[in-house]
């Protein structure tokens, strides 16, 4: 049988073509089986099982899905199913509710095609880049350094703590929400919701006046289009990759209005984003951070630290590494604990196999853009079981992790996926663990 550890991946059950194990936030107290049925995004019904170790913490998902369905794909329905199956855990069993933990950067797959089962493991790679702030010294007319101020911190503003909340967030969903609400304590400070007179309420409400009580202020909506508009000429209200966008107030109210309340309310039948949904979420999320990025500079003096290495940049640094010096993925019966000063790939002398390697660019998954793609046929891997995946480069190891047991019995072809992250210590965080 197929394992991960002490879990039994079950690739031999015809009932299934395709499953996955995701790593839990902490070990449940008992096994738990749990039947999932939901529609996707294109309204097909997806049905499956999902299995909760009591004695693990990793938690596998069973479905029945037509193929062929890309990685990415498959990854999100077999998200989605684990989490309804968390959902139904936390409200019908007693103890602590349970979490994924970084499922979209860490999880076991697998599918079966004409007959042939694929299981592709996949991790990510970190590197943390450092940019410290420039300082510069005014030198006096003798040469010495004239003494700078010292900054002064600001005022408290209630943004900040909406803003503080959304960089602690575990989910994308949870961070927009709080970013969104630091967006509307800065814009209602430069742009207050306006009292409405009597005559205002008898112009706007004229056919309406005896049905309802006239208001007191202008509703949300009205508010929202009219500060919008006020602000678009000292604000970047138009989305990032998109320049010469007419009217920028109108294309943020159209576009972000809606999404915000599909995050804000669940009333059956309008359609709620979910928290652990990933569709769509960072372009909203990303869009939506640059404004607020731009109003805490202008209404409350504060400018965001910053400075990095870019995504355009960290893209070229891999092409040109991958060109020169490409990685190749490994596989290992070798558990001894990386260490950097290693000379060689395989320390304590075990099997490892070489896997035939492709750099991919632009990767169709939230939280990076690029990676590095092992694959091999397992009637030719050279080793009994995978306890150690890593890249070298022929003489020197660049990285490796240690897994629990990975066996292949009944599996035709193994994949090793590597993310490659780049976290900019100095920058706001784009990755979210849930």
């Amino acid at each position: 049988m197929a394992k991960f550890g002490d879990v039994d991946l079950r690739v031999e059950d015809r009932d299934f073509t395709t499953g996955a194990i995701f790593r839990l936030s902490t070990s449940p107290f008992s096994d738990h089986d749990i039947a999932v049925s939901f529609k996707d995004q294109r309204n097909k019904l997806v049905e499956g099982s999902v299995h909760i170790n009591g004695h693990d913490p990793h938690l596998l998902v069973r479905l029945k899905l037509a193929m062929p369905i890309t990685p990415t794909d498959l990854l999100q329905r077999t998200i989605e199913a684990a989490q309804r199956a968390l959902d139904i855990h936390a409200v019908t069993v007693s103890g602590r509710a349970l979490r994924l933990d970084d499922a979209r950067r860490e999880q076991v797959l697998w599918w079966r095609r004409s007959k042939r089962v694929t299981v592709r493991y996949t991790t990510y790679s970190v590197s943390n880049f450092d940019m410290p702030p420039i300082q510069a010294h005014v030198l006096d007319s003798n040469g010495q350094v004239i003494p700078s101020q010292l900054p002064i911190d600001p005022n408290w503003h209630m943004a900040f703590r909406f803003y503080r909340l959304s960089q602690t967030s575990a989910d994308v969903l949870e961070s927009y929400r709080n970013l969104w609400l630091a967006f509307e304590a800065l814009l209602s400070t430069a742009i207050p919701i306006r009292r409405i007179t009597t005559w205002q309420a008898r112009a706007l409400y004229t056919f309406a006046r005896y049905r309802k009580p006239r208001p007191k202020r202008e509703s949300e909506t009205q508010w929202l289009r009219r500060a919008l508009l006020a602000v678009r000429n000292k604000i970047r209200l138009s989305p990032p990759n998109e320049e010469g966008v007419a009217n920028p107030d109108k294309v943020f109210f159209d576009r972000q209005y809606p999404y915000r309340n599909s995050v804000f309310h669940a009333k059956k039948g309008r359609q709620p984003r979910l928290p652990g949904s990933t569709a769509d979420a960072m372009y909203y999320h990303d869009w939506l951070f640059a404004v607020v990025r731009q109003f805490l500079a202008t209404e409350t003096a504060v400018r965001l630290p910053g400075g990095g290495m870019t995504p355009y940049a960290w893209g070229a640094f891999w092409k040109h590494q991958t060109a020169h010096r490409p990685p190749i993925v490994a596989v290992s019966e070798d558990p001894t604990p990386f260490e950097s000063h290693q000379d060689t790939v395989n320390p304590a002398g075990l099997p490892i196999c070489d896997l035939t390697t492709e750099f991919i660019e632009s990767m169709d998954i939230v939280g990076y853009e690029h990676g590095v793609l092992g694959s091999i046929d397992t009637r030719i891997l050279t080793v009994n079981a995978v306890r150690s995946i890593g890249c070298h480069d022929g003489a020197h190891m660049l990285v490796r992790e240690i897994i629990p047991t990975l066996t292949l019995e009944h599996v035709d072809k193994l994949q090793v996926l590597f993310a490659l992250v780049l976290e900019n210590k100095r920058e706001p965080v784009r990755t979210f663990p849930s």
